[in-house]
């Protein structure tokens, strides 16, 4: 049986004073394992991405469990989350947040230069990241002077080049048509496979349905049940 990377018991999060309380999540359960490809699907508003900000300890839940890798996320410092993430989780947000001063293929290698890779090996795994996601001709490119499919393409090569044993994506087909969408969600799931790494993404897009594991449905902070998948 595969290993659990994520496991969350009873995950609470409020917005808002006691006034306009707002109940982000109520008492979420969830376990994504080693090796998979899980979905996030449900409404907007219901709880998907603030539930993806706690597992990455970017928010700290108010009750309950959520523990990345058999780690308590949140019972670490700042300084100990910040290490974790480097060293552990790759993020691929909706915001995408390319440095906008530097080109395409410096903006992949910032994991690995975090990460102290020697640079002229972190030079020529982001050159092969960017050309398996088709951007071999945009390498130097600003990102003002790509299209935001491109741009949405670099910061999917930018979370997975450092090869993280995590990887979560808020609407990482967004901005992409079918055809790039299919091919970015074919190529994740092969790191995912290959690796046996653990991909969550959170996602609208139906089309994308087919390449996940497990669909997980969320709605007014909790998670309602699992879609079956053909795949």
């Amino acid at each position: 049986m595969k290993s659990h990377v994520v496991t969350c018991r009873g995950v609470k999060k409020d917005y808002g004073s006691e006034a306009s309380l707002v109940h982000a999540l109520r008492g979420v359960e969830l376990e994504a394992r080693a090796g998979e490809l899980l979905m996030l699907v449900g409404p907007s508003g219901c709880g998907k991405t603030t539930l993806l900000s706690i597992i990455t300890g970017i928010l700290h839940q108010d009750s309950g469990s959520c523990k990345v890798f058999d780690e308590e996320i949140n019972h670490l410092t700042e300084r100990e989350k910040t290490l974790f993430r480097k060293n552990h989780i790759g993020f691929v947000f909706q915001t995408l947040h390319l440095i906008p001063s530097i080109t395409a293929i410096e903006n992949v290698m910032i994991p690995l230069i975090l990460n102290e890779v020697d640079k002229e090996e972190a030079y020529d795994r982001s050159v092969k990241m960017l050309t398996r996601m088709g951007l071999a001709h945009r390498i130097d490119a600003l990102p003002s002077h790509m299209s935001g499919g491109e741009q949405q393409r670099v910061a999917i090569c930018r979370s997975c080049v450092h090869e993280p044993q995590l990887i979560v994506c808020d609407e990482p087909t967004s901005t992409l048509d079918h055809e790039t969408g299919s091919e970015v969600m074919k190529l994740m799931r092969e790191l995912v496979v290959n690796e046996s790494n653990t991909l969550i993404v959170v996602t609208h897009d139906t089309r994308i349905y087919g390449f996940a594991d497990r669909i997980l449905r969320m709605d007014d902070g909790e998670i309602i049940g699992e879609l079956k998948n053909s795949h």
